[in-house]
């Protein structure tokens, strides 16, 4: 069994195996007895320092095991993150299947959106890190959140989540997934007529001119006045 995080000693005086940062540790109690300990709690007594050493580290794990995950996919487009422990965020590096016009209304529940996402290159390798990274999280045996987030939440968040979320289910794992976005409305990009496109920004300044020449005249009327009162 793995040692996790153990400090030795053979003095024959009762002492500890005790890492500060380690919920389990051994109490030696004379020449030959060894109290487990687990959470402060007793586990019981034992002949060896590795009898004791195993069930500390059984309850331990057993600790671990019951420590929850929660899993959430979101769209930086439909607000800010949601607190965690760990945010990826999947919008740069992971090519965004919203390009693909036939795509934009569907979500990660429709199997064409999961095989465009999972053929990434890139997403089966973050999606084997983030399992890592999770077990990683839960040895602190408290309940961990992982947020991944793309710009609207419906695919490659969505996708990532879910299948990060089986895999954890298949190794026993209690997770809770919530798609935070991915019913919500579909966000539009500039080149859809969303955002500030060229044409776009050409029609607003059109506008900004042609509101500054019919307000010229009685701009100059203000002027006129303020000379004259001088």
């Amino acid at each position: 069994m793995a040692e996790l995080g153990w400090t030795r000693t053979d003095a024959d005086i009762p002492t500890w195996d005790l890492n500060p940062d380690s919920s389990f540790y051994v109490e030696k109690w004379g020449l030959s007895s060894y109290a487990a300990y687990h959470n402060g709690t007793p586990v019981g007594t034992y002949g060896t320092r590795e009898e004791a050493q195993a069930a500390a580290e059984t309850e331990y794990l057993a600790g671990v095991a019951c420590a929850p995950v929660e899993i959430i996919s979101f769209g930086y487009g439909h607000g800010d993150p949601p607190p965690a422990h760990l945010t990826v965020d999947l919008r740069e590096h992971f090519r965004d299947p919203h390009v693909d016009p036939s795509f934009r209304e569907l979500t990660a529940e429709d199997e064409r959106v999961g095989r465009a996402v999972t053929s990434t290159l890139g997403i089966p390798e973050l999606i084997q890190a983030l399992t890592y990274a999770v077990l990683a999280f839960r040895f602190s045996q408290a309940p961990v959140t992982l947020a991944v987030g793309c710009v609207g939440g419906r695919h490659r968040s969505a996708v990532v989540a879910t299948i990060l979320g089986q895999r954890l289910r298949r190794e026993g794992i209690p997770v809770n997934l919530i798609h935070r976005d991915m019913h919500r409305p579909v966000i539009k990009r500039p080149a859809e007529g969303g955002g500030c496109t060229a044409r776009g920004i050409a029609a607003l300044r059109d506008r900004g001119q042609a509101a500054l020449q019919a307000a010229a005249p009685a701009i100059g009327a203000v002027l006129d006045e303020a000379t004259d009162a001088c």
